[in-house]
């Protein structure tokens, strides 16, 4: 629900989209989370992965990677557990749709690969 307020004598000289979006890749949960201006891109996304997906009986919820995606380029990770095999390449992963966001050719990712 959107909610707007108009105050007399003010006048709205920018707004701000918040999106968070969920998906699977490689059986792991990814959280993506940004804000952008109304027809722009982000500056930069924030990404969780979480090991395993909702309904796993071993899924917790809890974070294993976190990081960032500046448009700029500069990408950070933070392991919040023990590296596994395959989390380079879900990181790269990560990565890819993190920069097609940022930098888009289409207005669709597939991460169907």
């Amino acid at each position: 629900m959107e909610v707007k307020v108009k105050v007399k004598g003010f006048t709205v000289v920018s707004q701000e989209v918040t999106e968070t979006q969920q998906g699977v890749i490689k059986n792991s949960t990814v959280v993506l989370n940004y804000s952008f201006r109304k027809d722009e891109t982000p500056m930069y996304i924030g990404f969780s992965i979480i090991r395993g997906k909702e309904g796993d009986a071993n899924f917790t919820g809890q974070s294993a990677i976190s990081g960032s995606l500046g448009k700029s380029g500069d990408f950070n990770t933070q392991m919040h557990d023990k590296r596994k095999r395959g989390d380079g390449a879900l990181i790269d992963e990560v990565w890819e749709i993190c920069d097609a966001i940022l930098n888009p050719v289409t207005d669709e990712v597939d991460t169907s690969k």
